[in-house]
C-alpha cells in the first residue's frame, strides 16, 4: 500500500508540474537516440616479404620474431622465377625440361635420381615445418611453420638437370638458364592474448588480502598441422599492478624466462586495481588486463558482474570523468550546445547474449545539459541479441548551489513559467539560476528520476553515479524497500574503490 501510495504520488507531481522539465531537486532525464560506441580492437602486424633468387642455393631469411611464432609463408602472384631450355635432339633423356617455363615453389619434376625435384623452395631451421610448399611439381600451396630468430631461410633447390646432350648433338651447348625471383609474403597466424584470469576473482580488501594468480593464454591455444596438434605459445613482456588509488603503488610481476601455451603471476595486491599484462603472442606484443575488486553491499548482479570484468563500473566512471565536474557549473559555455562544458551523460545497460554479462553503452548527446541527460529508449544493442537490462546516467554537479541550462518550468496548468540561466551573469528576463538541493533526494534518486524509471517499461534499474562518491540505484526494488547506494570513490571505499 505504501508503494501504491508512493507511486500515485510521484505520478500526479509530474503532470501537475512539479516535476516537469528541470527538476527542482537535480538532473534530469529526457530521450533522444544515441548511437552506440564502436568496439575497440587489435590487428597483427603488417605482412613482411623476403624474395629468393632463380639459382642453386640462392636463399632469403626470413623475418627475426624474438620470440616463437606461428607464421604462413605465401608466394606472391608477381613472382617470376623461371627457366629455358634450348629444344631437344635425339637421344634426349625422357625426363628433359623442354619447354622452359615460369616454375612455382614446388619446382619442377625431374626425373633423374641425381636431381629428382629442381628450383624447388625449401625451409631451413624451423621449429616446425608443415611440409614446404607442396609435392614436386603439383599445386602451390601455403606453407605454416614456427620460426624464431633470423635462422630460419629458405633456399632454391637446383635447376633442371644441365646435360649438353640433351640440347645439342657435339655436347657443348647450355641447355637451361635460369631468370627472376620468387617473393614470399610472411604472416603470422591471427592469435589473440586472451583476457588475463584472476583467482579468487573478487576479494574484500577493506579487511583482508589474498595472493592471486593471474593467468594468460593465447586464443587460440592450438592449431591443428596436417594431423596433429600443435601447441600455439606466448612469452609475458610486463606486468603491472595498478591500484584503484594510485597513492598505494604496488610493485610489478617479475617477468618469466621462455615461453609457454601460458604464463603465470603470483601477486599479493593491498587494494582493489587492475593487472595490465604485455605479452608477445601472434607476431607482436599485446597488452590485456583485469581487475580485482570487491563486491557491492548489498549485493547487485550488475554492478557485480565479474563475467564482463565489472564494465558497467568503469562504465559508469568514465561516464562521469567526460560529465566534467572538475568545473563550477556553467563554465565554458558553449551557445550552439546551450550548456558549459559540465554536462549529464546517460546511458543504456545491456545484458550480453551466451552468458557474456553486462555491458553499459554511453550516449553523450550535445543537447545533454547541467539539468538533463538525453538516451534512446529504443537504441539498438551493442551486438545482437544483448537485451536491455537498465539505464545510467550522471550527476556530475555540486549539491545545494546552482547549475545552468536548465530547461524552462511551466507550472499552474501553463500559465506560469520559470526561467533559469544558461550561464553566470544570465539574468536577462528573470531569469536565475537553478539550486540543486540534496535533502531533496530520495533514495539518490530525484522526484524525475523516480518518475522516469516507473514510466520506463518493462521495469528497469536506473544507476545514479554522482560526483560525491556514490553509485544510487533508482528501481522498483529500492522504491519499495530500503535505498541501495553503493560507495565507488576512494574516498567512500577505502581499499575497495572502483576501477577505471
Amino acid at each position: 500500500m505504501k508503494r501504491s501510495l508512493l507511486v500515485r504520488g510521484l505520478i500526479f507531481a509530474a503532470t501537475a508540474g512539479v516535476y516537469a522539465c528541470s527538476d527542482a531537486t537535480s538532473p534530469t532525464r529526457g530521450l533522444l537516440h544515441v548511437p552506440p560506441r564502436p568496439s575497440l580492437y587489435q590487428t597483427v602486424p603488417p605482412d613482411v616479404f623476403t624474395s629468393v633468387g632463380p639459382n642453386y642455393q640462392n636463399s632469403g631469411t626470413l623475418y627475426n620474431f624474438p620470440f616463437e611464432t606461428w607464421v604462413t609463408l605465401h608466394e606472391d602472384e608477381t613472382s617470376n622465377a623461371a627457366f629455358t631450355s634450348k629444344p631437344r635432339v635425339a637421344g634426349a633423356s625422357p625426363y628433359y625440361q623442354y619447354p622452359g617455363r615460369t616454375v612455382t615453389a614446388t619446382g619442377v619434376y625431374d626425373g633423374r635420381n641425381d636431381t629428382r625435384c629442381a628450383m624447388n623452395l625449401s625451409v631451413n631451421n624451423a621449429l616446425v615445418n608443415g611440409g614446404n610448399f607442396g609435392t614436386c611439381g603439383g599445386n602451390v600451396h601455403d606453407d605454416t611453420v614456427k620460426i624464431v630468430g633470423a635462422s630460419t631461410t629458405v633456399s632454391r633447390g637446383e635447376k633442371p638437370k644441365q646435360n649438353s646432350y640433351d640440347c645439342d648433338i657435339w655436347g657443348i651447348a647450355i641447355c637451361h638458364t635460369v631468370s627472376g625471383t620468387t617473393l614470399l609474403r610472411l604472416r603470422p597466424i591471427a592469435v589473440a592474448l586472451k583476457k588475463p584470469t584472476a583467482f579468487p576473482r573478487t576479494v574484500n580488501f577493506a579487511n583482508t588480502t589474498s595472493q592471486i594468480a593471474f593467468t594468460i593464454r593465447p586464443n587460440p591455444g592450438t592449431l591443428l598441422l596436417g594431423a596433429n596438434l600443435q601447441t600455439i605459445t606466448l612469452a609475458a613482456t610486463s606486468w603491472q599492478w595498478s591500484g584503484a588509488d594510485s597513492t598505494r603503488a604496488q610493485p610489478t610481476c617479475p617477468i618469466p624466462s621462455g615461453v609457454g601455451p601460458d604464463r603465470q603471476c603470483l601477486f599479493t595486491p593491498k587494494e582493489s586495481g587492475r593487472l595490465t599484462v604485455k605479452a608477445f603472442v601472434g607476431g607482436y606484443e599485446q597488452t590485456n588486463s583485469v581487475t580485482v575488486q570487491c563486491l557491492t553491499s548489498p549485493l547487485d548482479s550488475i554492478l557485480n558482474d565479474t563475467t564482463n570484468d565489472f564494465q558497467v563500473r568503469s562504465a559508469l566512471l568514465k561516464m562521469l570523468d567526460s560529465s566534467h565536474p572538475e568545473v563550477a557549473p556553467g563554465f565554458g559555455y558553449d551557445s550552439v550546445k546551450g550548456r558549459g562544458l559540465m554536462h549529464e551523460i546517460g546511458g543504456n545497460v545491456w545484458k550480453l547474449p551466451n552468458n557474456g554479462g553486462y555491458m553499459l553503452v554511453p550516449g553523450d548527446s550535445s543537447k545533454n545539459t547541467e539539468c538533463m541527460s538525453y538516451f534512446d529508449s529504443a537504441a539498438p544493442p551493442p551486438v545482437s541479441g544483448a537485451v536491455l537490462s537498465g539505464r545510467a546516467h550522471t550527476h556530475q554537479s555540486p549539491w545545494d548551489g546552482p547549475v545552468y541550462g536548465c530547461e524552462t518550468k511551466v507550472f499552474n496548468n501553463g500559465r506560469d513559467s520559470i526561467q533559469f540561466s544558461k550561464f553566470p551573469g544570465d539574468t536577462a528576463n528573470g531569469k536565475r539560476p537553478f539550486t540543486k538541493n540534496r535533502k531533496d533526494i530520495v533514495k539518490g534518486g530525484s522526484g524525475q528520476d523516480w518518475f522516469s524509471m516507473i514510466m520506463d517499461l518493462p521495469p528497469k534499474p536506473d544507476y545514479v553515479i554522482d560526483a560525491d562518491g556514490t553509485v544510487a540505484e533508482v528501481s522498483y526494488y529500492t522504491l519499495a524497500n530500503s535505498g541501495r547506494i553503493h560507495n565507488w570513490a576512494p574516498s567512500t571505499a577505502a581499499k575497495c574503490a572502483w576501477v577505471r
